[in-house]
C-alpha cells in the first residue's frame, strides 16, 4: 500500500512537471517549480527519466549541458 502510494505521489509530481513544461523551461526554473534544491536528485528521479520515455525533449540537444538548455514537454498543447 505504501508503494502504491508513492507511486501516486510521482505520478502527479510527473503530471506536474510536465503541465509546467508546455512552454520551454531551465532546469532552474523547473527545480524552484518543484520546490526541490538537489539538482543530482531532481535529474535521477525526473529530468533523466522523462528524457528517456520522450516525455520531455532538449531544446538544444546538440549541447546538452549548455546554460541556455531548456525542456519542453513533448505531446502536451497549450
Amino acid at each position: 500500500m505504501l508503494v502504491d502510494k508513492h507511486q501516486d505521489v510521482m505520478a502527479a509530481d510527473v503530471a506536474k512537471l510536465l503541465a509546467y513544461c508546455k512552454q520551454a523551461r531551465s532546469r532552474l526554473e523547473i527545480m524552484d517549480y518543484m520546490n526541490m534544491n538537489d539538482r543530482k536528485n531532481f535529474n535521477r528521479r525526473f529530468l533523466n527519466p522523462l528524457l528517456d520515455d520522450g516525455k520531455l525533449r532538449m531544446t538544444l540537444p546538440d549541447k546538452p549541458t549548455s546554460r541556455y538548455q531548456k525542456y519542453i514537454a513533448v505531446g502536451i498543447r497549450e
